[in-house]
């Protein structure tokens, strides 16, 4: 196979350079985003700040018309930014990394250790621990029936239930009462943690008596093979 002419490999490394120096600016614009001093005056959970930084650098990205240089990294067979929404930073510094080992320099960042992602942690605050046979919990809306028939609740955990889910919108407090001692009772009974959530009414439409007005009548013609009514 002959070798590659000297001008398609300098004109490649160009190409590189500058897919290079757009990585850099996007990177450096979406680090100011993220870094916004108007999220330091929220009152925010210091659990959640990283994901507010990364939700302010996702927008940030999203604001930007990336199609030419999506094209042109899916042509190197890099990552096109495409599912960055978890890490947006990070996606974004790993490809300026791969550009740079492509071009032959030293990677200007040093990698970060892959820790527990953020959603998995709080999944797991939420929702508890997953089961050691699937990934996914299962959320049960408790019936009207729960608070006064505790085997049915203790068969919904048996059958593995994880969290429980009371609608508020419907029953009183005194039945919800009722469905959480029996959550709680079953879950020591068959040695199986649950979570219950409370989900809590939003504003209601309500409308008053509407006055009796004119009957309607709908008539529908009907009319004969040549059309007359």
């Amino acid at each position: 196979m002959p070798p590659r002419p000297a001008s398609r490999a300098r004109t490649s490394n160009h190409d590189l350079t500058g897919l290079l120096d757009e990585l850099r600016r996007l990177h450096t614009a979406l680090e100011q985003a993220a870094a916004d001093p108007r999220l330091d005056r929220q009152a925010l959970n210091p659990a959640y700040r990283a994901s507010a930084h990364n939700l302010l650098a996702y927008l940030a990205l999203r604001d930007q018309d990336l199609h030419a240089l999506q094209l042109r990294l899916s042509a190197l067979g890099l990552s096109s930014l495409g599912r960055s929404e978890a890490e947006v930073l990070p996606a974004v510094a790993t490809l300026v990394g791969m550009v740079e080992r492509l071009l032959g320099q030293a990677p200007s960042a040093p990698s970060v250790p892959r820790t527990e992602h953020p959603l998995a942690r709080h999944a797991r605050t939420l929702f508890g621990a997953a089961s050691r046979t699937r990934e996914v919990r299962i959320m049960v809306t408790l019936p009207r029936e729960a608070a006064d028939n505790y085997s049915l609740v203790r068969d919904l955990l048996a059958a593995g239930m994880d969290c429980a889910r009371i609608n508020c919108a419907h029953d009183e407090p005194a039945s919800w009462t009722r469905m959480i001692e029996h959550v709680r009772r079953a879950s020591t009974e068959v040695d199986q943690p649950c979570k219950v959530f409370m989900d809590l009414p939003g504003p209601k439409l309500r409308t008053g008596p509407i006055a009796p007005g004119l009957a309607v009548q709908k008539v529908k013609p009907e009319r004969d093979i040549q059309g007359r009514v």
